[in-house]
Protein backbone atom coordinates (compact mmCIF):
# COMPACT_ATOMS: atom_id res chain seq x y z
CA UNK A 1 0.00 0.00 0.00
CA UNK A 2 2.67 2.38 0.85
CA UNK A 3 4.71 2.08 -2.16
CA UNK A 4 1.19 3.04 -3.89
CA UNK A 5 0.65 5.63 -2.00
CA UNK A 6 4.39 6.98 -2.72
CA UNK A 7 3.91 6.81 -6.50
CA UNK A 8 0.91 8.41 -6.99
CA UNK A 9 1.88 11.02 -4.36
CA UNK A 10 5.46 11.78 -6.79
CA UNK A 11 2.66 11.72 -9.89
CA UNK A 12 0.71 14.45 -8.48
CA UNK A 13 3.47 16.75 -7.84
CA UNK A 14 4.54 16.44 -11.07
CA UNK A 15 1.25 18.77 -11.64
CA UNK A 16 1.20 21.39 -8.62
CA UNK A 17 -2.21 21.52 -6.34
CA UNK A 18 -3.43 24.36 -8.81
CA UNK A 19 -4.56 22.32 -11.74
CA UNK A 20 -5.53 19.38 -9.94
CA UNK A 21 -7.99 21.61 -7.63
CA UNK A 22 -9.35 23.24 -10.98
CA UNK A 23 -9.34 19.37 -12.73
CA UNK A 24 -11.16 18.23 -9.49
CA UNK A 25 -13.90 21.29 -9.64
CA UNK A 26 -14.39 20.44 -13.20
CA UNK A 27 -15.20 16.66 -12.25
CA UNK A 28 -17.73 17.29 -9.96
CA UNK A 29 -19.32 19.92 -12.00
CA UNK A 30 -19.60 16.88 -14.57
CA UNK A 31 -20.65 14.45 -11.98
CA UNK A 32 -23.67 17.38 -10.94
CA UNK A 33 -24.56 17.30 -14.73
CA UNK A 34 -24.63 13.38 -15.17
CA UNK A 35 -26.88 13.43 -11.70
CA UNK A 36 -29.37 16.47 -12.89
CA UNK A 37 -29.82 14.33 -16.20
CA UNK A 38 -30.12 11.04 -15.25
CA UNK A 39 -32.51 11.69 -12.20
CA UNK A 40 -33.04 10.71 -8.36
CA UNK A 41 -33.00 6.97 -9.29
CA UNK A 42 -29.43 6.93 -9.95
CA UNK A 43 -26.88 7.43 -7.42
CA UNK A 44 -23.63 9.08 -8.39
CA UNK A 45 -22.61 10.47 -5.10
CA UNK A 46 -19.84 7.64 -4.83
CA UNK A 47 -17.93 9.51 -7.65
CA UNK A 48 -17.81 12.61 -5.83
CA UNK A 49 -15.00 10.62 -3.62
CA UNK A 50 -12.91 11.04 -6.69
CA UNK A 51 -12.26 15.09 -6.60
CA UNK A 52 -12.49 15.35 -2.62
CA UNK A 53 -9.69 12.75 -2.65
CA UNK A 54 -7.33 14.31 -5.09
CA UNK A 55 -8.01 18.04 -3.68
CA UNK A 56 -7.36 16.73 0.00
CA UNK A 57 -4.24 14.67 -0.51
CA UNK A 58 -2.90 17.51 -3.25
CA UNK A 59 -4.16 20.83 -1.54
CA UNK A 60 -4.50 20.07 1.92
CA UNK A 61 -7.67 19.65 4.16
CA UNK A 62 -9.62 23.04 3.54
CA UNK A 63 -9.55 22.85 -0.01
CA UNK A 64 -10.99 19.18 0.35
CA UNK A 65 -13.88 20.53 2.45
CA UNK A 66 -14.43 23.31 0.04
CA UNK A 67 -14.54 20.78 -2.71
CA UNK A 68 -16.81 18.38 -0.38
CA UNK A 69 -19.44 21.54 0.41
CA UNK A 70 -19.51 22.37 -3.40
CA UNK A 71 -20.37 18.48 -4.09
CA UNK A 72 -23.17 18.38 -1.68
CA UNK A 73 -24.42 21.49 -2.86
CA UNK A 74 -24.52 20.44 -6.12
CA UNK A 75 -26.54 17.52 -5.44
CA UNK A 76 -28.39 19.03 -3.05
CA UNK A 77 -29.55 21.50 -5.97
CA UNK A 78 -30.53 18.46 -8.32
CA UNK A 79 -32.65 17.58 -5.58
CA UNK A 80 -34.25 20.14 -5.71
CA UNK A 81 -35.31 20.63 -9.25
CA UNK A 82 -36.97 17.29 -8.82
CA UNK A 83 -38.41 17.78 -5.32
CA UNK A 84 -41.72 16.32 -6.15
CA UNK A 85 -40.81 13.05 -7.23
CA UNK A 86 -39.62 12.64 -3.19
CA UNK A 87 -42.53 11.07 -1.21
CA UNK A 88 -41.46 13.80 1.56
CA UNK A 89 -39.39 17.14 0.73
CA UNK A 90 -37.06 16.71 3.83
CA UNK A 91 -35.29 13.39 2.42
CA UNK A 92 -33.00 15.51 -0.04
CA UNK A 93 -31.49 17.49 3.32
CA UNK A 94 -31.63 14.18 5.63
CA UNK A 95 -29.48 12.75 2.42
CA UNK A 96 -26.98 15.43 1.84
CA UNK A 97 -26.70 15.62 6.01
CA UNK A 98 -25.45 12.00 5.82
CA UNK A 99 -23.05 12.38 2.54
CA UNK A 100 -22.07 15.81 4.03
CA UNK A 101 -20.72 13.21 7.25
CA UNK A 102 -18.91 10.67 4.84
CA UNK A 103 -17.38 13.53 2.77
CA UNK A 104 -15.87 14.53 5.84
CA UNK A 105 -14.61 11.66 7.35
CA UNK A 106 -12.71 11.11 3.68
CA UNK A 107 -11.48 14.52 3.62
CA UNK A 108 -9.90 13.66 7.53
CA UNK A 109 -9.06 10.25 6.44
CA UNK A 110 -7.08 11.30 3.54
CA UNK A 111 -5.17 14.09 4.96
CA UNK A 112 -3.89 11.81 8.05
CA UNK A 113 -2.94 9.25 5.75
CA UNK A 114 -1.00 12.52 3.56
CA UNK A 115 0.37 13.65 6.93
CA UNK A 116 1.22 9.74 8.01
CA UNK A 117 3.16 9.18 4.58
CA UNK A 118 5.29 12.48 4.88
CA UNK A 119 6.06 12.37 8.31
CA UNK A 120 7.20 8.43 7.81
CA UNK A 121 9.59 10.13 4.90
CA UNK A 122 10.91 12.62 7.06
CA UNK A 123 11.55 10.28 9.60
CA UNK A 124 13.33 7.72 7.38
CA UNK A 125 15.65 10.38 6.05
CA UNK A 126 16.76 10.83 9.47
CA UNK A 127 19.57 9.44 11.38
CA UNK A 128 17.09 8.29 14.50
CA UNK A 129 19.90 9.02 16.97
CA UNK A 130 21.07 12.05 16.20
CA UNK A 131 18.00 13.33 14.59
CA UNK A 132 20.62 15.01 10.99
CA UNK A 133 20.35 13.71 8.46
CA UNK A 134 21.28 9.81 7.57
CA UNK A 135 24.08 9.26 4.74
CA UNK A 136 21.13 8.18 1.58
CA UNK A 137 19.38 11.69 2.54
CA UNK A 138 22.68 13.65 2.74
CA UNK A 139 24.12 12.41 -0.75
CA UNK A 140 20.38 13.39 -2.20
CA UNK A 141 20.42 16.71 -0.64
CA UNK A 142 24.16 16.95 -1.69
CA UNK A 143 23.54 16.28 -5.26
CA UNK A 144 21.06 19.27 -5.31
CA UNK A 145 23.41 21.62 -4.16
CA UNK A 146 26.40 19.98 -6.46
CA UNK A 147 24.00 20.78 -9.59
CA UNK A 148 23.28 24.16 -8.10
CA UNK A 149 27.39 25.20 -7.69
CA UNK A 150 28.06 23.89 -11.45
CA UNK A 151 25.07 25.68 -13.46
CA UNK A 152 26.24 28.92 -11.74
CA UNK A 153 29.73 27.97 -11.43
CA UNK A 154 29.85 28.11 -7.41
CA UNK A 155 32.67 27.19 -5.09
CA UNK A 156 31.15 23.76 -3.04
CA UNK A 157 33.29 22.79 0.06
CA UNK A 158 32.96 19.49 2.09
CA UNK A 159 33.93 18.89 5.48
CA UNK A 160 34.08 14.69 6.22
CA UNK A 161 34.60 14.56 10.52
CA UNK A 162 35.33 11.61 11.78
CA UNK A 163 35.76 11.21 15.91
CA UNK A 164 38.90 9.89 17.46
CA UNK A 165 38.73 7.19 20.07
CA UNK A 166 35.30 6.79 19.97
CA UNK A 167 35.98 3.16 21.21
CA UNK A 168 37.88 4.13 23.70
CA UNK A 169 34.81 5.82 25.12
CA UNK A 170 32.44 3.45 24.51
CA UNK A 171 34.79 1.05 26.46
CA UNK A 172 35.51 3.21 29.60
CA UNK A 173 32.25 5.20 29.61
CA UNK A 174 29.70 2.90 28.12
CA UNK A 175 27.48 2.56 24.87
CA UNK A 176 25.38 4.97 26.55
CA UNK A 177 27.72 7.46 26.80
CA UNK A 178 29.08 6.78 22.82
CA UNK A 179 25.43 7.59 21.83
CA UNK A 180 25.22 10.86 24.19
CA UNK A 181 28.57 11.42 22.21
CA UNK A 182 27.27 11.41 18.55
CA UNK A 183 24.08 13.65 19.99
CA UNK A 184 26.37 15.88 21.08
CA UNK A 185 28.15 15.96 18.21
CA UNK A 186 24.99 16.12 15.72
CA UNK A 187 23.67 18.98 17.84
CA UNK A 188 27.00 21.39 17.91
CA UNK A 189 27.35 20.66 14.11
CA UNK A 190 23.43 22.11 12.97
CA UNK A 191 23.63 24.99 15.97
CA UNK A 192 26.77 26.16 13.97
CA UNK A 193 25.70 25.93 10.87
CA UNK A 194 24.10 28.03 8.35
CA UNK A 195 20.56 27.11 7.16
CA UNK A 196 21.53 26.71 3.39
CA UNK A 197 24.34 23.88 4.81
CA UNK A 198 23.75 20.14 4.88
CA UNK A 199 24.61 17.70 7.82
CA UNK A 200 24.46 14.40 8.07
CA UNK A 201 25.72 10.94 9.53
CA UNK A 202 27.43 9.02 6.84
CA UNK A 203 27.87 6.33 9.53
CA UNK A 204 29.72 4.98 12.99
CA UNK A 205 31.24 8.06 14.25
CA UNK A 206 31.29 9.96 10.47
CA UNK A 207 29.48 13.06 9.65
CA UNK A 208 29.87 15.27 6.48
CA UNK A 209 28.51 18.50 5.78
CA UNK A 210 27.99 20.15 2.44
CA UNK A 211 28.53 24.27 2.59
CA UNK A 212 27.07 26.13 -0.17
CA UNK A 213 29.45 28.77 -1.85
CA UNK A 214 32.17 28.48 0.36
CA UNK A 215 35.48 29.40 -0.46
CA UNK A 216 38.77 28.25 1.03
CA UNK A 217 39.26 31.51 3.87
CA UNK A 218 35.65 30.23 4.99
CA UNK A 219 35.97 26.56 5.05
CA UNK A 220 39.01 26.95 7.06
CA UNK A 221 37.11 29.66 9.87
CA UNK A 222 33.88 27.11 10.02
CA UNK A 223 36.26 24.05 10.61
CA UNK A 224 38.17 25.41 13.21
CA UNK A 225 34.92 27.29 14.90
CA UNK A 226 33.35 23.32 14.75
CA UNK A 227 36.77 21.96 16.31
CA UNK A 228 36.85 24.19 18.99
CA UNK A 229 33.16 24.09 20.09
CA UNK A 230 33.35 19.81 19.73
CA UNK A 231 36.78 20.04 21.73
CA UNK A 232 34.93 22.04 24.81
CA UNK A 233 31.90 19.93 24.66
CA UNK A 234 34.23 16.76 24.86
CA UNK A 235 36.69 18.51 27.22
CA UNK A 236 33.10 19.44 29.69
CA UNK A 237 31.91 16.10 29.69
CA UNK A 238 35.16 14.23 30.50
CA UNK A 239 35.30 12.19 26.98
CA UNK A 240 38.77 11.54 25.42
CA UNK A 241 37.23 12.34 22.26
CA UNK A 242 38.93 14.48 20.03
CA UNK A 243 38.34 15.08 16.06
CA UNK A 244 39.82 14.38 12.82
CA UNK A 245 38.78 16.93 9.92
CA UNK A 246 39.14 16.66 6.12
CA UNK A 247 38.13 20.07 4.72
CA UNK A 248 37.84 20.25 0.70
CA UNK A 249 36.62 23.12 -1.45
CA UNK A 250 36.08 22.76 -5.08
CA UNK A 251 36.38 25.84 -7.20
CA UNK A 252 35.09 24.30 -9.78
CA UNK A 253 32.85 21.59 -9.68
CA UNK A 254 34.01 18.70 -12.37
CA UNK A 255 33.14 15.36 -10.10
CA UNK A 256 30.08 14.21 -8.93
CA UNK A 257 29.26 14.11 -5.43
CA UNK A 258 30.63 11.13 -4.25
CA UNK A 259 34.03 11.77 -5.68
CA UNK A 260 34.26 15.14 -3.80
CA UNK A 261 33.13 12.94 -0.25
CA UNK A 262 35.85 11.23 -0.94
CA UNK A 263 38.35 13.59 -1.53
CA UNK A 264 37.41 15.15 1.97
CA UNK A 265 37.72 11.43 3.15
CA UNK A 266 41.14 11.05 1.76
CA UNK A 267 41.80 14.50 3.43
CA UNK A 268 40.29 13.55 7.01
CA UNK A 269 42.41 9.95 6.69
CA UNK A 270 45.48 12.15 6.17
CA UNK A 271 44.61 14.37 9.27
CA UNK A 272 44.67 10.88 11.54
CA UNK A 273 47.95 10.04 9.73
CA UNK A 274 49.34 12.68 10.68
CA UNK A 275 48.20 12.47 14.66
CA UNK A 276 44.54 12.55 15.15
CA UNK A 277 42.96 16.09 16.26
CA UNK A 278 43.52 17.97 13.42
CA UNK A 279 42.18 19.83 10.19
CA UNK A 280 43.69 19.14 6.65
CA UNK A 281 42.87 21.22 4.39
CA UNK A 282 42.52 21.70 0.22
CA UNK A 283 41.46 23.65 -2.37
CA UNK A 284 40.82 21.71 -5.82
CA UNK A 285 40.51 23.41 -8.75
CA UNK A 286 38.43 22.12 -12.14
CA UNK A 287 41.94 20.30 -13.24
CA UNK A 288 42.29 18.81 -9.65
CA UNK A 289 45.56 20.97 -9.07
CA UNK A 290 45.89 22.06 -5.44
CA UNK A 291 46.05 24.89 -3.96
CA UNK A 292 47.86 25.80 -0.30
CA UNK A 293 44.98 25.79 2.06
CA UNK A 294 47.49 26.93 5.14
CA UNK A 295 45.91 30.29 6.55
CA UNK A 296 42.42 28.20 7.38
CA UNK A 297 44.53 25.40 8.83
CA UNK A 298 44.86 24.99 12.96
CA UNK A 299 47.67 21.97 13.60
CA UNK A 300 48.13 20.27 10.08
CA UNK A 301 47.62 21.46 6.39
CA UNK A 302 48.77 20.23 3.06
CA UNK A 303 48.86 21.02 -0.41
CA UNK A 304 49.29 18.17 -2.07
CA UNK A 305 49.47 13.82 -0.79
CA UNK A 306 52.43 13.77 1.60
CA UNK A 307 55.07 11.18 1.25
CA UNK A 308 54.80 8.05 2.88
CA UNK A 309 50.96 8.02 2.58
CA UNK A 310 49.47 4.60 1.55
CA UNK A 311 46.23 4.83 -0.16
CA UNK A 312 44.50 1.50 -0.47
CA UNK A 313 40.84 1.87 -3.20
CA UNK A 314 41.31 5.40 -2.78
CA UNK A 315 41.38 5.42 0.89
CA UNK A 316 44.65 5.58 3.86
CA UNK A 317 45.21 2.91 5.98
CA UNK A 318 43.94 3.54 9.25
CA UNK A 319 46.76 4.07 11.84
CA UNK A 320 45.38 2.30 15.47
Amino acid sequence: MKPVLTYLDRWFARFGPAPLVAASLLMVAFIGVIRWVSGPEVAFSAFFLVPIIISTWCAGRWIGILISVISIMIWLAADMMVLSEFSNPAIPFINEILRSVVFLFVVLLIADLKASLAEQAEIARRDPLTGIANRSAFIESAEMEVKKAKRFNHSVSILYIDIDHFKAVNDRFGHHSGDMLLKTVGRSITDNIRAIDLAGRLGGDEFALLLPNTDTKGLGTIAHKLVRILRREMQLRGWPATFSVGAATFREVEIDIHGMINKADILMYIAKERGRDRVVQQTFSGDDRVFNGERGCDRGCIAGMQPGVGIVGSRLHKRQ
